[in-house]
């Protein structure tokens, strides 16, 4: 495939190379430039800007069929009164569905790769492959409870059954958070991670009480914490740390360590704290995440990097915060979560590839394209995503998939799932 005459977007030097082409060998870009040769299959890109796939690096996306079942609740009343028991619903095909609805949304807001922590994954595994879509998943593991030896083997077992079985989909390991899972949980989690060379996905860090409890029972902050039992390095990924002290932070870089930014629902939650601003002048990698889609509301990384940027400004009452270079430049950071070439348009890297209309009024004049894009932009804009070399989503449709009987589907599961049979949640947050 060669794709004529187009415009590149770099987030991390903030510039535009125009009027190129580029060759798509297999899943590679293979060649960027002038390119004299005929292919088949010839795109004309003069009316796009284009710019690396997305990367959603924190999602619990079959959470799409809980959307809008908790609102305006504080986040204590959000897990104990309405997840946590609306969760212990959840049937066989299930998280099927609600992959397969929460991956469509994400690919036609231009995500490409997502880091997945859920239940169930050998269905939203299946769900991804589908679909063609580049993912890492965690099976969430929760280190107490009536459940927990279960819920342990379950992961397990999909760990053996589908690491390494699909270019696309990498597997990693998932215990929920240290305030779910005791020191003894969290130790053998270390070893498998040691042993296995698996990367480590979990909750820290999100409110000042968890912060609170760690102090009190280990006489450290939970980062410091599952750093002194080996669980934190550059294949750790870090969900939120959003309460993290300074001297995290500080520990986080030393490590390598990598953390995922959800300010929609810490916005949500009305936290605010100037976390983005301290992690960036640390030069963490941090990237940006939607979390589920029932705190989050959506699945568009586009917002999420717009309320950073804007959460960053509140959190410190400075405009001059949160610069448009320094929130771009963290588009960049997805590839290092997931040790592949995806996030930079430069030969050699995968494929994955998102197609903007240059002519959308949103992102007109180019008098600042960057804060055009930052500020402006709309997943109405996205007009064609490809993933691994293969355009999967064009003109409003993604290829394969039938809307219609999804959501008929859909509309049969989610009324079941808010049922109240206990009040008793599967796990207590606070």
């Amino acid at each position: 495939m060669i794709i004529k005459n187009t415009t590149i977007i770099n987030f991390d030097t903030l510039t535009l190379k125009e009027n190129v082409d580029l060759k798509i060998a297999k899943n590679k870009i293979e060649k960027i430039g002038k390119i004299d040769e005929f292919d088949t299959e010839t795109i004309d890109g003069s009316s796009f800007y284009i710019i690396p796939g997305l990367v959603n690096t924190h999602a619990h996306t079959a959470m799409a069929l809980l959307r809008g079942s908790a609102e305006d609740v504080t986040s204590s009343d959000w897990f104990n009164k309405y997840i946590w028991i609306y969760e212990q619903n959840i049937q066989k095909g299930d998280v099927y569905l609600g992959t397969l609805l929460g991956a469509v949304e994400m690919i036609s807001s231009g995500i490409t790769t997502v880091f997945d922590h859920y239940f169930n994954m050998q269905e939203a595994f299946t769900a991804y492959k589908e679909l063609g879509m580049r993912g890492d998943l965690s099976y969430t593991m929760f280190g107490i409870g009536e459940t927990k030896d279960k819920n342990f083997k379950d992961a397990m077992d999909f760990i053996e059954k589908y690491n390494g079985t699909d270019d696309l989909i990498t597997i990693s390991l998932g215990p929920h958070s240290p305030y779910v899972c005791p020191k003894e949980f969290l130790e053998n989690i270390s070893k498998i991670k040691q042993n296995t060379g698996l990367k480590v996905h979990l909750h820290i860090s999100e409110e000042p009480w968890q912060i609170e409890k760690s102090l009190k029972e280990y006489g450290m902050t939970p980062i410091e914490f599952i750093d002194s039992i080996g669980l934190l390095d550059e294949n750790t990924i870090l969900a939120h740390a959003y309460y993290a002290t300074n001297s995290d932070l500080d520990l986080i870089k030393g490590r390598d360590g990598n953390i995922s930014h959800a300010a929609k629902t810490y916005l949500k939650f009305a936290w605010v704290n100037n976390f983005i601003n301290r992690a960036v002048e640390k030069g963490i990698n941090v990237s940006f995440a939607t979390d589920g889609a029932a705190s989050n509301s959506n699945y568009s990384i586009l917002e999420v990097a717009r309320l950073s940027a804007l959460l960053g400004k509140i959190a410190d009452l400075n405009p001059t915060t949160s610069k448009i270079g320094d929130i771009l430049k963290l588009f960049s950071n997805g590839e290092k979560f997931l040790k592949k070439p995806i996030s930079k348009i430069k030969e050699g890297y995968l494929a994955d590839l998102v197609f903007l209309d240059k002519y959308s009024p949103r992102l007109n004049p180019p008098i600042n394209i960057f804060a055009n894009f930052l500020y402006s932009v709309s997943e109405l804009d996205i007009k064609m995503v490809m993933i691994n070399g293969k355009i999967v989503y064009k003109d409003g449709e993604i290829f394969g998939y039938k809307k219609e009987k999804l959501i008929q589907d859909i509309n049969k599961v989610y009324k079941r799932l808010l049922r109240k049979d206990t009040d008793k949640p599967m796990q207590t947050f606070g």
